[in-house]
């Protein structure tokens, strides 16, 4: 199921997001998983790192802020 989320990206070891909007993110956010949203016609792969509000969950209504670790593979170019 995908979720819309306000979504911050963070390159690797990196402290500072840059705020990139609202995405649709699959699955639901939940911290420490892997996730997959669509950046530029592009499918990136990230891990969440955290949600705020920090106790939302997926029953909310609440659009939860989401800040993502990039793994910086290209997901939807990627041959088998």
């Amino acid at each position: 199921m995908a979720r819309r989320a306000f979504v911050f990206l963070h390159s690797n070891g990196s402290e500072t997001g840059r705020y990139i909007g609202p995405r649709l993110i699959t699955p639901l956010p939940l911290i420490g998983i892997r996730v997959v949203y669509i950046e530029h016609g592009s499918s990136i792969r990230g891990r969440v790192s955290s949600i705020q509000p920090a106790n939302w969950n997926s029953q909310s209504e609440v659009t939860p802020m989401v800040h993502i670790v990039e793994d910086g593979v290209d997901v939807s170019k990627k041959t088998l």
